[in-house]
């Protein structure tokens, strides 16, 4: 009977356990892709400001000798109706040497693409601007002309340049991670001769894009970064077309 009496007594004297509360989430990792993304766009818009500030730094008076050079022959350029006939380079009208320039030494590519932008952007105006009525203040200019072409190519040139300053993020953080692509990404894109020469109508920002789009064709085909090497034959077409572009923009 005691012994009943002192289970029961003790039962009663239990303290009540007090009610399970639910254990907080945890927290989620952050998201590094996106945020690597981010600060990726930000480099690009800073790089971005520096090259296309002031483009129209001469004011019109073609300082630079080399870009005065190929601002004459690109107005004297004419698109072919024919693709191939770009191939016979006897007769095709974007070859410089059929249009009195046998002393051009330039890469051809940048050129080309340069003449069929202006024409493009020349009849983008025309439709944009209605009769009897001034054009928009990007249709100031006539892009086909001596006055204009030089503009559209240094916007050309700094558009490539961007390109370069994507090509190496991706290199860097292919080989080593999202950091080190961000950091050769932000040198770059700060750095003074890049922003310099993607001031001018030249040949050096393109053949600097491209070679780094070679590099970076390159280290996909070799698989490098790849968690497992194969053979890709797709990255090995990629690298020669751009090392033919690269080497069609400057040979040197």
């Amino acid at each position: 009977m005691h012994a009943a009496e002192d289970t029961t007594t003790d039962t009663q004297e239990l303290p009540e356990q007090p009610p399970a509360q639910e254990r907080p989430s945890a927290r989620k990792p952050w998201d590094w892709e996106l945020i690597s993304f981010i600060l990726l766009l930000l480099i690009l818009l800073i790089g971005a400001y520096f090259r296309f500030t002031g483009l129209n730094w001469d004011q019109g008076t073609h300082l630079h000798p080399d870009e005065r050079f190929l601002t004459t022959v690109t107005t004297q350029l004419q698109t072919v109706a024919n693709p191939l006939d770009y191939l016979r380079t006897s007769i095709s009208t974007l070859n410089p040497y059929n249009t009195g320039n046998g002393f051009y030494v330039y890469g051809n590519f940048p050129m080309t693409m340069t003449r069929y932008a202006a024409e493009w952007a020349t009849d983008l105006c025309a439709a944009f601007t209605s009769p009897g009525s001034p054009p928009p203040a990007l249709c100031g200019f006539t892009y086909t002309a001596y006055d204009g072409v030089h503009l559209l190519g240094r916007f050309l040139s700094g558009l490539m340049d961007l390109l370069s300053i994507f090509l190496l993020f991706l290199i860097g953080r292919r080989l080593y991670d999202w950091r080190v692509g961000l950091l050769a990404a932000l040198l770059l894109a700060l750095a003074v001769l890049p922003i310099q020469s993607a001031h001018f109508y030249t040949m050096d920002s393109w053949a600097a894009a491209l070679t780094t789009l070679t590099i970076y064709t390159a280290v996909r085909a070799a698989g490098l970064g790849d968690k497992k090497t194969r053979w890709q034959l797709r990255w090995w077409v990629f690298f020669g077309l751009a090392l033919g572009l690269t080497v069609a923009s400057r040979i040197n």
